[in-house]
């Protein structure tokens, strides 16, 4: 998952890495359309402007006469960009406190879970993680509780690093023994790079409910209506059914 919580202190940097869509669709609108800033976590977020989360956003604006297209980064940069109000729609945020970044936030319809998996290892409790070499994603340690913070510390290797790409590849290699993270997104992207490999999900950690952020009261309003519309008409379960998430 993402990082969520610590970085909404960090201040605005300016972004020059060529992601698709920065520095060219800063404000809201373009040409009529209304940017959301997304990251990318296939099957949640791709970056063609499709996955689920983006699915929902789409549906639900387009209830309310909104369109919509896409812009991608890395989540530490979006919550930046969100923070400093150069993207004024993004997805998955959570309520931001202690900031001058006045935002509204929408009802949860992204859920994340957190789990540990492996593709050869057997793990019967939290705390049979001692001495094993484990992979997780960036500040895993301070969202899933005190009972993985001590089980990890007691880990032979415990690393957390952006990327699950890189981190799927560590398992897959042999470098790391159980990684740490959102089961839809890891099991989408094992099958990618490793299709003749199963992942195993050994247990949940945590689950996640989350949703976006708008600078603008009113067309977050608009958001949620159109939100709570298409949830109503089954179009939320049959998004996470077309993409296999499992809840």
């Amino acid at each position: 998952m993402k990082t969520l919580l610590c970085l909404l202190i960090l201040s605005f940097s300016t972004l020059a890495d060529g992601q698709q869509g920065l520095g060219q669709v800063q404000w809201g609108f373009e040409d009529g359309k209304l940017t959301v800033f997304t990251h990318y976590t296939p099957p949640w977020s791709f970056k063609e402007c499709r996955g689920v989360e983006i699915d929902i956003i789409k549906a639900a604006f387009q209830s309310q006469g909104v369109e919509i297209h896409c812009a991608s980064s890395s989540y530490e940069r979006l919550v930046k960009m969100f923070v400093s109000k150069r993207a004024l729609f993004a997805s998955p945020v959570v309520p931001m406190e202690n900031t001058k970044s006045k935002a509204y936030y929408s009802a949860s319809f992204i859920n994340y879970v957190d789990v540990v998996a492996s593709y050869n290892e057997n793990l019967g409790k939290l705390s049979d993680l001692k001495d094993k070499r484990i992979v997780a994603y960036q500040n895993a340690h301070s969202y899933l509780g005190g009972d993985f913070k001590e089980a990890v510390s007691q880990a032979e290797s415990y690393t957390e690093l952006p990327g699950r790409d890189g981190q799927l590849k560590m398992l897959a290699n042999g470098r790391v023994d159980f990684i740490v993270g959102e089961w839809n997104i890891l099991k989408h992207i094992s099958n990618e790079l490793f299709p003749d490999r199963k992942l195993k999900k050994h247990f949940v950690l945590k689950k996640w409910a989350l949703g976006a952020g708008y600078h603008s009261k009113e067309l977050m309003s608009k958001f949620n209506k159109g939100l709570g519309l298409i949830r109503e008409a089954g179009v939320v379960d049959k998004i996470y059914k077309e993409y296999g998430i499992q809840r």
